[in-house]
């Protein structure tokens, strides 16, 4: 019971923070608000567009390893945000966080209900 909750409380941080990534990194880039809207926007639009592909993983993959593969790509997104300070960056990464969070969603809502 403890990993898992280790492991929900780490993945659920990851997915979460990304908000606040697109904020810092934008400050720190000189981009308005309304343009770290936009980008911000683009990424809650493209982790929307896989919600199904999350379920259809969750079932045939299981839900540790739709969990790891989400995190990781979530953590390449990062990665890609620390490489510059450019807009082009900046929306790479919320292509690559949208995508990761995207086959994220419903994890550790599933797991839960395995409990």
């Amino acid at each position: 019971l403890a990993r898992i909750g280790v492991f929900t409380l780490g993945f659920s941080a990851l997915r979460e923070g990304r908000k606040l990534y697109f904020a810092l990194a934008g400050k720190d880039a000189g981009l308005t608000q309304e343009t770290v809207g936009y980008i911000a926007g683009l990424s809650f639009g493209v982790d929307a567009c896989f919600f199904p592909a999350a379920g259809k993983l969750l079932d045939t993959i299981g839900r540790t390893k739709t969990g790891g593969l989400s995190m990781t790509i979530i953590s390449l997104g990062i990665g890609v945000l620390t490489l510059s300070h450019s807009i082009g960056f900046q929306v790479l990464f919320a292509v690559i966080a949208g995508f990761g969070n995207g086959l994220g969603s419903g994890v550790c809502i599933t797991i839960g209900a395995d409990l």
